[in-house]
């Protein structure tokens, strides 16, 4: 009996022990499982994952705060690790986690104006062509998508895209395959061109004029930071010099390899630009990694940003087979305007001597290879396409490495012209364009390897006459005094080959002509 007296203070010591040793351990491994979100509570509070490999680590953030949250739980609901001041500084570290991730899961209390435009834009990452081609074209199709930017599709993709009949859906293309990125639309496309910034590969970029708005989209796929933290943080760089230059009616969308965590993402953001999930509430879409069995869809990399004068209506992803992202669509609602602004305003740049998109566009020029007309004033033995668009002002010849039929570029004039040819020797970036309207197509480029002001142009022009029989209006007639070839070609249709041997000129064709570049 006096042995059970004597070890009963020793068992209660025992378990004293025993609970202080499991307390301990408790809030060791508490503050073990909290070292992942403290320490990218900082990354993030500091900007330390710009050019850094914690970019990698850091789109992990959200998880983050649900694994802090979770310790919080665990800590208040046992007794033995409810310490005051442990408590505290977990709570206080979920608290800033919340307070940075809250904003993307509050939608904006904004009313779409009953008068405003939507558009219907949608962006996928095409896996280096392994996206179902079909599926695409069915995504486009049942959404009823007015713009689709397209990233890491190389030539036979494009090629698949036309086959499965998206040139029928989306006729006006600014095709990249070369570089990584693409843009087709419902629309005519105006200004197209690719970035001239510090980025790994060009992005494209185009104009769409929608409800008396000139949209520019920017087509974006960035390097990836596990490949180099450095190029990518360059890359998001350029891209936010390119955003404080757009005006308020900018889109930007595609693959950024960036969450809303990233820095340099929050930098792009505060150039102007509005992240369309976040803008409605949908702060945790997951669009990578997508088609593995036991993986699902963990992290957001593909976003629709856009400026000040869109809002946005809804977004959603979905899924293409073949491609490790999903697709991003969204609506967005071109708000009215209220007042002059840059950008904005295809009135004034027509005074300045820019033509309104309503009025005419400068055009891709994708060429097929038929017989070459005889009146054609230069030898072609093959034909590449080319795209023309005014870059700072000036217009522009672009070689590409596609083939595609100038019909499919010009269906949605009043006429078609399946023989029109830019021959190979034509490679002066300078020296070249293209322009149509409602009745006339022009091709203007300088004969010869002379460049630089000198040497002979050609203007290669197709045009309908008025009804009474008259020339239209800044359409070179077949009265003009360096008429090589005028031919009549039926249904109201002439081909007109001017040559001009002195462009300035000022009531020459050519002249004319890169007035309305």
């Amino acid at each position: 009996m006096t042995g059970t007296v004597t070890d009963a203070p020793r068992d209660v010591d025992r378990r004293r022990t025993l609970g202080r040793r499991g307390r301990a351990w408790g809030l060791v491994g508490c503050g073990v499982a909290l070292a992942a979100p403290a320490a990218l509570l900082v990354v993030r509070l500091t900007g330390l994952d710009a050019g850094t490999p914690l970019a990698m680590p850091m789109v992990l953030f959200p998880y983050s705060t649900v694994l802090g949250v979770l310790v919080l739980g665990v800590m208040v609901a046992v007794p033995a690790l409810r310490s005051r001041w442990a408590v505290a500084v977990v709570g206080a570290l979920v608290v800033a986690h919340v307070a940075l991730l809250a904003p993307r899961f509050v939608p904006e209390r904004q009313q779409v104006p009953a008068d405003s435009v939507e558009l219907r834009v949608a962006s996928i990452n095409a896996g280096g062509g392994g996206a179902d081609p079909r599926a695409l074209v069915e995504l486009v199709r049942t959404e009823r998508i007015d713009v689709l930017a397209v990233e890491q599709m190389p030539s036979g993709g494009v090629d698949a895209l036309d086959k499965a009949g998206l040139g029928t859906l989306m006729p006006y293309q600014e095709l990249h395959p070369e570089y990584d990125s693409s843009i087709y639309s419902r629309h005519p496309l105006s200004h197209v061109d690719t970035t001239h910034v510090d980025t790994a590969w060009p992005q494209t970029t185009a104009e769409v004029a929608v409800g008396g708005h000139r949209v520019q989209f920017v087509a974006v796929h960035t390097y990836y930071p596990l490949g180099d933290a450095k190029r990518w943080t360059r890359d998001m760089a350029a891209l936010t010099s390119v955003a404080r230059r757009s005006g308020p009616d900018a889109v930007f969308l595609g693959d950024f390899n960036a969450s809303l965590d990233h820095t340099p993402m929050r930098r792009l953001l505060a150039a102007g630009l509005t992240d369309t999930h976040a803008e409605l509430g949908r702060g945790w879409a997951r669009t990578w990694p997508v088609g593995h069995a036991l993986v699902p869809p963990l992290i957001q990399l593909d976003h629709v940003l856009h400026g000040p004068g869109l809002m946005g209506v809804s977004v959603g992803e979905r899924t293409v087979p073949g491609t490790d992202h999903r697709a991003v669509v969204a609506v967005l609602a071109l708000l009215p305007e209220k007042g002059p602004t840059p950008g904005r305003n295809a009135a004034g740049a027509a005074a300045a001597g820019t033509p309104s998109p309503s009025r005419s566009r400068l055009l891709g020029i994708v060429v097929p290879c038929p017989p070459v007309p005889a009146a054609w004033p230069l030898p072609s033995s093959s034909c590449s396409r080319h795209a023309g668009g005014p870059t700072s002002g000036s217009s522009e010849l672009r070689q590409t490495k596609d083939r595609r039929d100038l019909h499919d570029l010009t269906r949605s004039l009043p006429w078609a012209n399946e023989t029109l040819l830019v021959p190979d020797a034509v490679r002066h970036e300078t020296d070249a364009m293209a322009w149509a309207n409602a009745g006339s197509f022009k091709v203007t480029f300088r004969k010869g390897p002379q460049v630089g002001g000198h040497g002979p142009m050609i203007e290669y022009a197709m045009h309908r006459k008025e009804e009474d029989g008259s020339e239209p209006v800044d359409v070179v007639s077949c009265g003009a005094t360096k008429i090589v070839t005028c031919t009549d070609l039926g249904h109201g249709l002439r081909q007109v080959v001017t040559h001009d041997t002195d462009s300035s000129d000022q009531h020459s064709p050519c002249t004319r002509m890169r007035e309305a570049s």
